[in-house]
């Protein structure tokens, strides 16, 4: 049985007070109760490539509508090729990251228990990056459809 005196020279009792505690895997206080808690690592992962598939087809499906209503609407006809870009990162942009920066600012009391804010985050920047893609994609698609 150890004594009080041997509790204080412990190793794990001195680990308490050195300033780099929190890269050490001992747990400083071996009389606390462990709890697991079940953390899907991929989470974040998952929604970040959704997101930005997501992202990615919006901007395609935009981009695509703007050659298709080029033949029909006069106003997009008279759009260049840089402010049909623009008009499509500005679109998607709002139509994807709308909802979940509502989530993350005025509705944050409306969202799921479930939906951590590191997988908001993450949907945020999966489909923020998706949208440059789907540009590329829109216009590579584009130039199938004009030829």
């Amino acid at each position: 049985m150890l004594t009080a005196a041997h509790r204080k020279s412990s190793p794990v009792t001195q680990l308490k007070y050195l300033p780099f505690r929190i890269f050490c895997f001992i747990n400083p206080h071996p009389d606390d109760e462990e709890v697991e808690a079940q953390v899907d690592s991929l989470t974040s992962a998952n929604r970040f490539m959704s997101g930005f598939f997501f992202g990615a087809v919006i901007a395609t499906a935009i981009m695509v509508l703007f050659c298709v209503g080029a033949e029909f609407f006069p106003l997009m006809a008279r759009l260049h090729a840089f402010e049909q870009v623009i008009a499509t990162a500005v679109i998607s942009l709002l139509i994807a990251d709308t909802r979940p920066v509502l989530y993350k600012t005025v509705w944050s009391k409306r969202r799921s228990s479930f939906i951590l804010d590191e997988d908001l985050s993450a949907t945020l920047r999966g489909r923020t990056f998706g949208i440059p893609a789907g540009v590329m994609a829109g216009i590579l698609v584009q130039n199938v459809l004009m030829n």
